[in-house]
């Protein structure tokens, strides 16, 4: 019997994820992993044939009309839905409305109130505010929403 181990799948790697492996490789003089390498190598030899779209190439092109699931986007909104979730789940609220409400009121708020004790909201609503500030949510349920996973992110978690 033959030993099966010399064949195995090329593993699936994310193209986004590809890219900043190779970008992180690439600046510090590193080697790129060959699953991360084969996939950019792929898209650049598309690209010198005559396939001048370097996102389609990279499988990054959302597809048409879906200008919101752009990797870029979904990973900026996923980010964006943790820190924000992870806002709700901290905060002293004893009701699920009043939890989305106090983070609502929060990231409303020009300035974060100072006499709030509790350190984790105070510290992942100023994350928001300085990673995200115009891409912010505006009302409880859109707070309820984001802690529940019922959004497009929080549907297409990788």
């Amino acid at each position: 019997m033959t030993d099966p181990s010399w064949w195995s799948p090329a593993p699936v790697v994310d193209p986004l994820t590809a890219i900043r492996v190779a970008v992180r490789c690439l600046e510090a003089g590193d080697p790129v992993p060959r699953p991360e390498a084969r996939l950019i190598a792929k898209a650049l030899n598309q690209y010198l044939v005559g396939k001048k779209d370097i996102t389609a190439n990279l499988g990054l092109r959302p597809r048409a009309g879906g200008r919101h699931e752009d990797p870029l986007v979904l990973d900026r909104m996923r980010e964006r839905d943790r820190c924000i979730k992870a806002a709700y789940d901290s905060h002293p609220g004893k009701t699920q409305a009043a939890k989305a409400s106090g983070v609502v009121e929060l990231l409303k708020a020009p300035r974060v109130p100072v006499p709030l004790n509790e350190a984790d909201v105070f510290a992942y609503i100023l994350q928001l505010r300085s990673n995200f500030s115009g891409d912010l949510p505006t009302s409880t349920r859109q707070i309820l929403r984001i802690a529940h996973g019922e959004t497009l992110t929080g549907r297409r978690e990788v």
